[in-house]
């Protein structure tokens, strides 16, 4: 059995995304569950809909714009 040693420079890099990724995505989730707690005047407030609101919160942390990504990273 062969056993491949990646450095520890190599793998922190990816580990550091890997935490970094997660924890946008639970930024993402928190977001939107947000959202979707908003009342609908508050909502008006902001110029969306009830269905606005609930298709954004309803959608895959996957699923989320690069730029909200780079906006708070």
């Amino acid at each position: 059995m062969t056993f491949i040693s990646i450095p520890l420079s190599r793998r922190q890099p990816v580990m550091q995304r890997l935490v970094s990724f997660v924890s946008r995505a639970r930024a993402v989730a928190r977001s939107r569950r947000q959202l979707a707690g908003l009342t609908d005047d508050q909502l008006c407030d902001i110029g969306l809909s009830r269905a606005e609101a609930v298709q954004e919160a309803n959608r895959s942390v996957w699923d989320a714009e690069d730029a909200w990504y780079r906006a708070r990273g």
